[in-house]
């Protein structure tokens, strides 16, 4: 019976992290929306902009820069790390290397995807 209770935490505790990495995805889907929708107005906006449409704007794209930044720090490292499993005499090589491919793929889209936004 303890275990089941014990279990039954942590399938709790799972769901919280689950739902909070959920929260964290969302609201920095909405800061990228926000940052294209603010730069598109000021960009078609015919006249004086307010400085705090650009300070907005400014401090999001810092976030996005440093966001960038990590990925293709990332990228690196996993690009680095799939060389040395290239080097290993594993019979798990083939899977590892796959999972860290799937990996460097899905890299590659965020970077890209960061990239156009600026």
């Amino acid at each position: 019976m303890d275990n089941l209770l014990y279990g039954e935490k942590i399938a709790i505790e799972d769901s919280i992290i689950k739902d909070t990495i959920l929260n964290i995805e969302n609201k920095e889907k909405n800061l990228f929306n926000k940052y294209i929708y603010i730069k598109n107005f000021i960009n078609n906006f015919k006249g004086n902009i307010d400085s705090v449409f650009i300070n907005e704007l400014d401090s999001i794209k810092i976030y996005i820069l440093y966001k960038l930044q990590s990925k293709k720090k990332q990228y690196s490292l996993l690009m680095k790390l799939i060389d040395y499993i290239n080097y290993l005499d594993d019979k798990n090589k083939d899977a590892d290397f796959i999972i860290f491919l799937n990996k460097v793929k899905n890299l590659e889209k965020e970077i890209d995807y960061l990239n156009s936004i600026l």
